[in-house]
């Protein structure tokens, strides 16, 4: 039998050629990753019943923060003011109790671990009072709560439990976070 010279640095070639044709495969599949926060989901709370669901890749151990996120019309006072009183005011009575929480917008927030073995739900819990946690150039947020979570895969669903006219027209978002600044638990 013959060995041809050239063998070797064909093969090579067909092995190069079939790696560069996958590559866009390999690109799809690497960006297919669940988000991991900071992250921030449209939400049409107004409307009762709307359900925003979605995948979550923790890889800090932390406190993260969930919040409503009501939005404004940049340099319209008007606007401002109206989801300002929407939002309520952040302030505090003596016993650190919140003096407005500003309109409910009751909803269930559900958080489930998946791991090899399957989904448990591990926070399931219907709020109906949420603070104003902050503002920025073109909203206020309002917390749901603070959940702290070890590094993992997440499912995390939102629920809107009633109608809120007052929302119709004020573009609103789950965000989900946390305080950059801060060291991870461990």
């Amino acid at each position: 039998m013959i060995r041809d010279e050239n063998e070797p640095i064909v093969k090579t070639r067909r092995l190069l050629s079939m790696l560069l044709a996958m590559f866009p495969w390999f690109s799809a599949w690497a960006g297919s990753k669940p988000p991991k926060p900071p992250l921030i989901l449209p939400f049409a709370v107004h409307k009762a019943g709307t359900v925003v669901t979605t995948e979550l890749r923790i890889t800090e151990h932390r406190v993260y923060w969930f919040d409503l996120r009501l939005g404004f019309k940049e340099h319209d006072h008007e606007d401002r003011n109206r989801v300002k009183k929407l939002a309520g005011s952040g302030g505090r009575d003596k016993f650190g109790k919140p003096l407005d929480y500003g309109l409910s917008i009751p909803v269930r927030l559900n958080i489930s671990a998946i791991d090899s073995s399957g989904e448990r739900i591990i926070y399931n819990k219907e709020v109906r009072k949420e603070e104003m946690a902050g503002y920025g150039a073109n909203l206020y947020s309002k917390r749901i709560d603070r959940v702290e979570l070890r590094p993992g895969l997440y499912r995390v669903t939102i629920k809107s439990l009633q109608d809120i006219p007052e929302l119709a027209e004020t573009p609103v978002s789950l965000g989900i976070g946390y305080r950059p600044l801060t060291t991870p638990i461990d």
